[in-house]
């Protein structure tokens, strides 16, 4: 038997035995991610490329709606709101399962080498990518993105059940040029904050591969750094495969300007250890290999090294073992989607809610609330990312309130203007049939939409009668033909100018698929439209209003408008429609109940005065309704944390592209002014007391204890949090760091001892004179409490 097939051997002889069989050509189409069979020696044809975020994406092409459901839990900004590590695992579980069902199903072509978790750390709220990864604090989302890993990949010592790739290797928390900006850190910053997160995906989540970031970092392109190598793979031992950003090979010429060639481009990644190419077309990057070998920029050892990281992650998830030897080949297809996986997801969506703020109006008892008007721009919906699975049931907040209530206590509005379109060149309205859009409408014959708008003036038009949006289509006309507001190129959202009414095709729409004569075909088109209201849906929730006993308004951001990847936030402020609804609404009805479904956070200290509690959820989760309603009603017990900082005002912030946290404060590590929501923050219906801090000091670092108690009326779960302050250092150090958490569950009435073990390591600064974490503290303040603000216990 070949040592290539004989399971026994080492994982690095096996590889390099089936390397050496290999032609040139045949190593070639093995680097781009759509990779290429090799019949003769039993290679099958495999794309690495799938995605994961929170529930497997099963996506065919780019540019296109889910075909196969999934389980889909919070996005992982939600996720990151629970602050369960076992929780976290069993979500990671759940998707590794569900990609080998798939795997299967799709003739193992596809779906093991998940592109996940996004691990950036969110140190600015601006950030148009916030929802998709863990917080500001690297302990926090290491600890939590590490479970995952752990979870997705299974705990066998050699077969995998899928392979994570962490990204993006690291410094990309700008969207705004993100292909060509230069993300400059310091070595300090650099190893204390950035690479932190990272380091715990590898070291304790195992984690066999990871992508690089499309920015530069200090000058230098992601894809083209030496750190891939002397981080990745010389300190922290990744053996596995390093793979770029989609596109990422071309825009180290186009947009970074760091080379001329394709040749010269993919010689750069190869060398700075880059192994798997992703770009639409896979002969691309073959080609540009080929150049670069004919220039002598690159040797066949260079490609075996590449090809090589990959076949390992490939030969871990058992790809070239008989199918009794991977633990693994053996999961069925009744898991998909299966009643245990869901429940897993409805306790993903219970505990990512944070209650913000509660006067004592929620729960709301069900028998005895009187009625309920919900109203809300996501009042009934339950919206998709550009991230997220096709889920097999999905919740919206009014489909769960009208089941928790019965029928004659529950209204609705929908709090959405009608509107008609006029063309000025043509004197005629709009008028659409069949999708098609005509403009000689008459005012009987004329077609009335309903305006969604999503704030900052970004709009989008529905037909009620068809269920249809308008929409730009391929030839840079309207139509009306769209089901859902979705695509990377989001054509049916529109500019709205408020004063004059005129709208056209907002620019994220067509991004850049339009020529010059494209463009002007659009804007000649945009000069003559007009869009008329003729209902107003706030007066009629105002009136409802008036007739009801509470009013829950559900609002939030749709996730692919006015904040996504390639789009930075245009404000982190509630949109003048939002404020306007909170304001009439609580005029006319006082008891008003606000849950936010969102991607990030929000600066509202003057709209928060106008209602009486406040909740916070994330989108893309099945079962978002359920959640927000049981715990409006107290079915379930709020107990999620934010992950992030909730600033006052964008005035406290300073520009998006200054990575500094340290001397230009962020994050509740250094930023001292006062906070809407403080890092850490959550309420529960019950009340916790903190007692009996213990420290005791051990040679590698500290045991820290603490009695926590359950001394209200309901039972509930409290997240204990350990901050430590260092004393006594020669550099500007953090105001406090988290370095331990749990979330614990305690009927009411019950104690529990709560340990935590923190190792001296943890507690260094960097010292860049030294280029190592040398800078000790000359004593170390603990603190326990519930948020990062609200302290119950620290030591002297």
């Amino acid at each position: 038997m070949s040592t290539v097939y004989d399971h026994t051997q080492p994982l690095d002889i096996r590889v390099k035995e089936l390397v050496s069989q290999m032609k040139l050509d045949e190593k070639l189409g093995l680097l781009p991610a759509k990779q290429e069979a090799i019949p003769r020696l039993n290679i099958k044809a495999y794309n690495v490329c799938a995605e994961g975020a929170h529930g497997l994406l099963v996506r065919s092409f780019y540019d296109q709606w889910p075909h196969g459901n999934s389980t889909v839990f919070p996005q992982p900004i939600g996720l990151s709101n629970t602050w369960d590590k076992d929780l976290l695992h069993r979500v990671g579980d759940v998707i590794g399962t569900e990609a080998r069902v798939w795997y299967e199903k799709e003739d193992r072509l596809r779906w093991l080498t998940l592109w996940f978790p996004t691990i950036d750390m969110e140190r600015d709220p601006r950030w148009g990518r916030n929802e998709e990864a863990y917080g500001e604090d690297p302990h926090l989302a290491g600890k939590l993105a590490a479970a995952l890993i752990r979870g997705v990949q299974g705990d066998h010592p050699f077969y995998l059940k899928a392979a994570c790739a962490p990204k993006h290797f690291y410094g990309n928390n700008v969207e705004k040029d993100r292909l060509s900006t230069s993300t400059n850190i310091s070595e300090r910053i650099k190893h204390e904050y950035y690479l932190r997160v990272f380091k715990y995906a590898f070291l304790e989540g195992k984690a066999v591969s990871i992508m690089t970031a499309y920015n530069e970092r200090n000058g230098v392109p992601c894809i083209a750094n030496p750190e891939n190598i002397s981080i990745l793979r010389d300190e922290w031992g990744l053996s596995g495969y390093i793979v770029s950003d989609g596109d990422d090979l071309l825009q180290t010429i186009t947009h970074h300007k760091y080379c001329e060639t394709p040749g010269e481009a993919i010689a750069l990644a190869i060398k700075a250890g880059v192994d798997c190419k992703q770009k639409k077309k896979a002969e691309n990057v073959i080609d540009a290999a080929k150049q670069a070998l004919e220039k002598g920029l690159l040797t066949e050892d260079d490609i075996d090294k590449a090809v090589s990281n990959t076949l390992k992650t490939r030969f871990r998830l058992g790809q070239f073992d008989p199918d009794k030897e991977c633990p693994y080949t053996s999961i069925t297809e009744d898991r998909l989607c299966c009643d245990e996986f869901s429940a897993v997801a409805l306790e993903a969506s219970h505990k990512s809610v944070v209650l913000l703020e509660n006067d004592g109006i929620l729960p709301l008892d069900p028998e005895t609330c009187g009625k309920v008007l919900v109203i809300g721009n996501l009042a009934e919906k339950n919206l998709p990312d550009w991230y997220s699975g096709k889920p097999p049931h999905k919740v919206s907040p009014l489909d769960a309130i009208s089941k928790a209530l019965p029928k004659n206590k529950v209204s609705y509005v929908n709090t959405n203007d009608l509107c008609v379109i006029f063309n000025k060149n043509s004197s005629g309205w709009l008028r659409e049939d069949n999708g098609m859009i005509y403009f000689d409408g008459t005012e009987e014959s004329r077609t009335v939409f309903e305006e969604i708008d999503w704030g900052f003036n970004s709009v989008s038009y529905r037909n009620p009668k068809t269920g249809k949006y308008l929409n730009l289509v391929d030839d840079f006309t309207l139509g009306c033909t769209s089901d859902h507001v979705w695509g990377w190129f989001t054509m049916e959202l529109f500019y709205r100018d408020e004063n004059t009414g005129q709208f056209l095709p907002h620019s994220d729409a067509f991004g850049n698929r339009y020529r010059e004569e494209d463009r002007a075909k659009v804007d000649t088109l945009a000069t003559h439209l007009r869009c008329e209201r003729i209902t107003n849906g706030m007066a009629l929730a105002v009136g409802e209003a008036k007739k009801c006993d509470t009013v829950v308004v559900v609002l939030g951001n749709h996730p692919l408008i006015n904040g996504r990847e390639c789009f930075d936030r245009p404000a982190i402020t509630f949109p003048t429609r939002w404020i306007e609804m909170i304001k009439k609404v609580s005029e006319a009805n006082p008891n008003v109940v606000l849950s936010l479904i969102a991607g990030y956070p929000f600066a509202f200290p003057n709209e928060a005065k106008y209602v009486r509690a406040t909740m916070f959820t994330s989108h893309g989760e099945q079962d978002v309704g359920t959640a927000v309603a049981d715990v409006i009603f107290g079915k379930y017990n709020p107990g999620g944390r934010l992950s992030m900082t909730w600033y006052l005002s964008e005035k406290d912030l300073p520009n998006i592209n200054n990575y500094d946290i340290i001397n230009s404060p962020r994050t509740y590590m250094y930023f001292k002014k006062p906070v809407q929501f403080p890092f850490g923050h959550g309420l529960s219906y019950t009340t916790f007391e903190y007692s009996n801090l213990e420290v005791d000091k051990q040679d590698d670092g500290y045991e820290v204890f603490c009695t926590v108690k359950n001394a209200g009326d309901f039972d509930g779960d409290e997240v204990v949090q350990l901050y430590a302050t260092l004393n006594g250092v020669p550099v500007k150090a953090p105001i406090k760091t988290l370095c331990g958490f749990e979330r614990i569950n305690l009927a009411k009435g019950e104690d529990r001892t709560v340990a935590f073990f923190v190792p001296h390591e943890e507690l260094k600064l960097y010292d860049e004179k030294k280029s190592e974490f040398a800078i000790e503290p000359m004593s170390v303040t603990f603190h326990i409490g519930a948020s990062s603000n609200d302290i119950r216990l620290k030591t002297v």
